[in-house]
């Protein structure tokens, strides 16, 4: 990931160089050649991670994207969301915290009444986006 982000790869299957991402968003190329991509490029919606430590390539990259975002003044042309259980927000305090940092959209829903109903809570927010 990080090669990708700033000193570009080679496409295997299109045989191509791939230029480094953070050239392609100075100078406002927002196509699509990777998922990484859409993290600068689509809203994105995170629901059903607990974000914990496994998936450190993602917090690698929103780590990544707040700094070039903020270092570099790009203008942000995306939000990402972030989908959690009420009831976790006093022990996920410290990771909410880095998150809102990291410039990611908090959405706390009630999950008193089940998994069912706590996403069914959400899909319906997201059909209204």
């Amino acid at each position: 990931m990080r090669n990708y982000m700033v000193s570009g790869t080679k496409d295997n299957y299109k045989s191509i160089k791939l230029e480094a991402l953070i050239k392609r968003l100075k100078r406002g190329d927002y196509s699509i050649t990777s998922w990484i991509d859409l993290f600068f490029s689509h809203d994105i919606h995170i629901l059903g991670l607990g974000l914990d430590f496994v998936e450190i390539h993602l917090w690698w990259l929103l780590t990544y994207r707040a700094r070039v975002l903020n270092g570099h003044k790009l203008s942000r042309r995306n939000k990402i969301y972030y989908y959690y259980p009420r009831s976790r927000e006093k022990d996920d305090k410290t990771k909410l915290r880095f998150l809102k940092a990291y410039g990611v959209v908090l959405r706390d829903f009630d999950d008193t009444l089940g998994r069912e109903s706590y996403y069914n809570q959400i899909l319906k927010k997201l059909e209204s986006v």
